[in-house]
């Protein structure tokens, strides 16, 4: 059974509306959006405005809730959806549900044998840690034991899946992979921790296969974060050995 239980709640606004997951964004998503792991600036940051507050004393209506089983993944949204994943028994299970009603559209789950490895702290077996990222059409989800899948965001339908594991030859790190997907140009970004010349990759979205790898360092548990350095794209880690900035196309290490 589900070590805890999460309930996914949307509220109703004072003024009437749906609560809103979202921040605009200088690319990818919508306008009210939340596609990534703290939202797509990647600071945690809203830029939504007309908010209309303060709240009543009790506390905004709620529109709508549903329990989940365990997990630490968060929500994104996107289009009018709710993506997550969450322990299951037996399975890890990555769901979508209907922003306005909560209604469950598509699930999509896989086994995992929490038991079966022994590197996993055993604190930490409730259910998933990283949050699914949208990116288009297509949403990117990575389980604890690093099964790496790929769907398509309105049906659900696979289109392709790795596992980190098997890709860097490692064992589960200590607390499972807690890190996001990190979606630009086309480009998925994680920390395997695989060791030499395996720490950081790059996976395209199209199909999951390797564009790069870089770095010896040990793995971090952070989800990296895309930045600009004046007219320069980075991508950011936080690896076991301190932050590294790398050139997103390529892997190559900028500072």
């Amino acid at each position: 059974m589900p070590q805890s239980r999460r309930e996914l709640l949307t509220t109703l606004l004072t003024g009437g509306a749906a609560a809103s997951f979202g921040a605009l964004q200088s690319h990818a998503a919508a306008a009210a959006d939340w596609p990534n792991w703290r939202g797509p600036r990647f600071d945690g940051g809203s830029s939504e405005t007309g908010l209309k507050l303060p709240w009543p004393a009790e506390g905004a209506r709620v529109l709508w809730k549903t329990d989940l089983p365990g997990g630490y993944s968060s929500m994104v949204a996107a289009k009018g959806r709710l993506y997550t994943q969450v322990r299951d028994g037996g399975e890890e299970a990555i769901l979508c549900h209907g922003a306005l009603n909560g209604e469950l559209i598509w699930r999509h789950a896989y086994p995992v044998n929490y038991d079966g490895h022994p590197t996993l702290d055993a604190r930490f077996k409730s259910g998933p840690r990283s949050t699914p990222t949208v990116s288009g059409n297509r949403v990117v989800a990575l389980g604890t034991f690093g099964d790496l899948t790929c769907l398509d965001a309105a049906s659900g339908k696979v289109h392709w899946k790795s596992n980190l594991l098997e890709l860097t030859g490692r064992t589960c790190p200590e607390f499972g992979y807690c890190g996001s997907p990190v979606i630009e140009k086309g480009r998925i970004h994680l920390h395997p921790g695989g060791g030499v010349g395996k720490s950081v990759s790059a996976y395209k979205l199209s199909d999951g296969k390797q564009l790069w790898s870089a770095l010896d360092d040990k793995i971090g548990y952070s989800t990296p974060f895309l930045a600009k350095n004046g007219k320069r794209d980075e991508m950011v880690h936080f690896t076991a050995q301190g932050y590294v900035a790398l050139e997103p196309a390529t892997g190559r290490e900028l500072w």
